[in-house]
């Protein structure tokens, strides 16, 4: 963020980095469920507390939510469920869905026995349902890493059908580790700010070292 500031007259993303698990070895899906309210947290009391102790804009199109892993699933979860919050998302190395162990097991242990409820959080169908064409999605995966690279295009492929700009980037020797996240993120922090006004991209995607940018 300083380097960025530091190109652009002082002016940056304000970035809030959340901690959506609470203990290293717990997962919360990022979902309200019977092992406590991750989404509420995440989009609600984070929310609120910004908006009313930090400079931020209200637009939801000045928002964004980027993770790596189980925070980019978190994200491609959460943003197509809020479209009146995030404008955007920038997952890299991401699941297809919210996963600790198997489906059966989650939909038990997590929401009393209702699939129904789990199935809203698989980010393809979160998409289908409530993601917008006002939103955007910039993601990537390491090359390394092809089980996130088949996640992010079918999560790509959702995202285009329900009208968002996507971009897809491959991060060339990388694999599940956050080679791949600085590497997605450099760009990714430069389309951002072009979206939301703070600065120009003045140069192509594909001039960024490090990444490959998929057709």
């Amino acid at each position: 963020m300083n380097a960025y500031a530091a190109k652009h007259d002082g002016l940056a993303p304000i970035v809030l980095v959340p901690d959506q698990n609470g203990e290293a070895t717990h997962n919360s899906l990022c979902a309200d469920t019977t092992q406590g309210n991750a989404e509420t947290y995440l989009t609600t009391d984070v929310v609120n507390w910004a908006k009313k102790m930090l400079p931020v804009a209200k637009s939801a199109r000045m928002w964004a939510m980027g993770g790596f892993s189980q925070g980019g699933t978190c994200t491609t979860q959460l943003v197509p469920r809020h479209p009146e919050i995030y404008g955007a998302m920038l997952p890299v190395d991401g699941e297809l869905k919210p996963t600790n162990g198997s489906v059966g097991k989650m939909v038990q242990e997590y929401f009393a026995g209702d699939r129904k409820a789990y199935d809203e959080q698989v980010p393809v169908n979160a998409i289908a349902s409530s993601g917008t064409s006002e939103q955007a999605l910039f993601t990537g995966a390491g090359e390394r890493d092809k089980e996130s690279i088949s996640n992010m295009r079918t999560i790509a492929a959702a995202a285009r059908k329900a009208g968002m700009e996507v971009t897809e980037l491959i991060v060339p020797g990388a694999g599940h580790d956050w080679h791949a996240v600085q590497a997605v993120w450099r760009p990714g922090l430069d389309w951002f700010g072009e979206r939301t006004g703070l600065g120009e991209m003045t140069k192509s995607l594909k001039e960024y070292p490090q990444v490959e940018v998929l057709q």
